[in-house]
């Protein structure tokens, strides 16, 4: 009776014991995923840079107390580079990010006064004006994005890759101008080259705040890896000379997540 009681006892262990081992070895490949280091890489510290271009430029330009139509240049350069980190919600799929932001601006600003503004102005009037318009921002940024990484198994890594994004910031910046063009009205009508103009505009370097917005999509690869293609709107505070200036264009740029 013994023999047999034993015999059954070991058949039982053999048949349990497999059960216990794969139920170990799962949770230990599941804990592995979620520790593995290339799958955290989609999230944390970040380094980016990125370039792009102005669509349109506006904003109101006074001038000795009147009023200048702004004339913006198309395709003005817009240059810069980020430092940041992110982080991801444990239940929504979301992720959060916070970073530092420096830009470089080169654009030029010009116009000339309307045809009713003119007729008022003396023949050492302002009548155009042009100048090159060059900043340096720092700004602060947050951002938030559509994660689907996690999703991955079931949408395939290539879309899962996909991020799109909002964000805004606020921040400061020191705007210059040079290489100043402008005409009296004598010169702009002819009537006498040699009258100078009463007014000279943009003579002074501005520290200003500014504020902007943008939204885009990031593709990541290789667990570290990303490009990314925007549209912004930026906002520059009061110059002494202009008023309510914003710039709209788009930025393509990469990133490095570490």
């Amino acid at each position: 009776m013994f023999p047999r009681i034993l015999l059954a006892s070991i058949v039982a262990g053999i048949l349990v014991c497999p059960k216990g081992n794969a139920g170990e070895i799962e949770l230990k490949s599941l804990k592995s995923v979620q520790e593995d280091p290339a799958t955290k890489r989609k999230y944390g510290p970040y380094v980016g840079a990125f370039g792009g271009a102005n669509s349109t430029q506006t904003g109101d330009v006074s001038i000795g107390g009147l009023s200048y139509p702004m004339q913006g240049r198309d395709g003005a350069g817009v240059f810069g580079i980020e430092v940041g980190k992110s982080w991801r919600s444990k239940k929504a799929p979301l992720q959060f990010s916070l970073e530092f932001e420096g830009s470089f601006l080169s654009t030029d600003i010009k116009g000339q006064a309307d045809e009713a503004t003119l007729a008022a102005l003396a023949g050492n009037g302002l009548a155009t004006y042009e100048t090159d318009m060059n900043a340096v921002f720092f700004m602060v940024n947050g951002s938030i994005s559509l994660d689907l990484w996690r999703y991955r198994a079931r949408l395939g890594k290539f879309v899962a890759g996909l991020k799109p994004y909002l964000g805004a910031g606020v921040g400061g910046g020191q705007v210059w101008f040079r290489n100043q063009l402008y005409q009296s009205k004598d010169q702009f009508t002819g009537a006498n080259p040699g009258t100078l103009s009463l007014e000279t505009p943009f003579a002074m370097d501005e520290f200003i705040s500014s504020w902007q917005w943008f939204g885009g999509i990031e593709y990541t690869w290789n667990d570290k890896y990303g490009v990314f293609a925007e549209y912004r709107e930026f906002n520059f505070g009061e110059l002494e000379d202009v008023v309510d200036m914003q710039t709209k264009g788009y930025a393509i740029g990469f990133r490095y997540r570490y």
